[in-house]
């Protein structure tokens, strides 16, 4: 009785592996996609950004340079857009700006990544599972026929191929998810840096403006003034 009711289990078991993997393999391909979609909407020059952002920063051009930041939902844009809202605040603050919105914009660049890499191990975990009850279910059935009978109605490669199905499966689904977890995870490195560079630049033109600023005649006759 017992073993009877580990046979059908075993079955069910293999059966279920099956479905649990098809859908993780649904979910696999919408995370792939969403993430896709995530940084192409996102994707802008950067180079053709940096050069027209660099001279209103140079002269203190706040105003033109958050209408040119405001023209994209970049991430080198969201990014510049935080140093210059504080930028009437000095260069420290915006400095500490910027590394608040580089930590905010990387919890969104790897939103999701790790959650591939779960499904992955998941669906490796699921298939190795699902093979052990197809040999399971093959050992019950084996028990209930003769040796010949089991040598003309189900090889026993035809068995171990399909024991090493659900495996199979769960590879499928865990490599795809594995290779565009790392391809993602280096481009969201690269939009990082990206970002800190621009961080970088518009650090050193507002501490540039201000040095100017503070060397300029105007200034330096308001500086005598209130040391008289």
């Amino acid at each position: 009785m017992m073993h009877d009711l580990l046979g059908r289990l075993a079955q069910f078991g293999g059966e279920g592996a099956l479905c649990a993997l098809f859908v993780l393999s649904v979910v696999n391909m919408a995370v792939i996609s969403q993430r896709v979609w995530f940084f192409a909407k996102r994707h802008m020059n950067v180079a053709k950004f940096v050069k027209q952002l660099a001279p209103l920063l140079r002269v203190r051009d706040f105003a033109r340079a958050r209408n040119l930041s405001q023209g994209s939902n970049a991430s080198i844009c969201a990014i510049t857009l935080a140093g210059l809202s504080e930028a009437e605040n000095g260069l420290p603050a915006v400095q500490d700006a910027y590394e608040t919105a580089i930590s905010y914009e990387r919890i969104i660049l790897e939103d999701k990544l790790v959650a591939l890499a779960d499904i992955g191990r998941l669906a490796l975990l699921i298939g190795l599972l699902g093979s052990l009850f197809d040999v399971l279910a093959f050992a019950h059935s084996s028990d209930k026929t003769s040796p010949d009978a089991v040598a003309i109605a189900q090889p026993i490669h035809a068995a171990m191929i399909a024991s090493v199905s659900p495996l199979i499966g769960g590879l499928l689904v865990a490599i795809p998810g594995w290779l565009a977890r790392s391809i993602l995870n280096v481009h969201v490195q690269r939009i990082l840096v990206e970002c800190q560079f621009v961080a970088r630049l518009g650090s050193s033109q507002l501490a540039s403006a201000e040095q100017v600023k503070a060397n300029s005649p105007v200034q330096s006759l308001k500086l005598r003034r209130v040391s008289a």
